[in-house]
């Protein structure tokens, strides 16, 4: 894992949202704002995006904003058909991608391609609980 990732595990905060992709279309961008983040226990981590690999297979993508305000969204996409090939979802809401528009918000972005494409609900929500954890 990079050290982003053993930066977060150790830091053990945040919490973990999880919706699809007609739920962020649903919010529309509004105002979600909440409790003041935490103190920062630690070094921030660095801005961008990290690409890897899951123990079950599964592609996945984490990403910080400049400013993160201590907290993580886990994106579930949707159905991919089975015969396309295995790849991290592109998403896009109003021409930005929805890491970006996570991101503008201040939350880090964690998503997964699933195992296996299809029918796989119980697998998808595996990788995403392996996803979590692994953060």
């Amino acid at each position: 894992m990079s050290e982003t990732l053993d930066h977060l595990r150790r830091r053990g905060s945040g919490a973990v949202l999880a919706f699809t992709c007609w739920v962020v279309a649903a919010c529309g961008g509004g105002d979600i704002s909440g409790p003041p983040p935490p103190p920062d226990e630690g070094i921030a981590p660095t801005a961008g995006c990290t690409d890897g690999v899951l123990e079950h297979g599964a592609l996945y993508r984490i990403c910080f904003p400049a400013t993160w305000n201590g907290d993580l969204v886990l994106y579930a996409h949707g159905y991919v058909p089975a015969h396309r090939t295995i790849a991290l979802p592109e998403d896009v809401i109003g021409g930005q991608s929805i890491s970006g528009t996570v991101n503008g918000l201040g939350y880090a972005f964690a998503t997964t391609s699933y195992r296996a494409n299809g029918l796989v609900a119980p697998e998808g929500t595996e990788d995403l609980v392996e996803l979590e954890a692994s953060v």
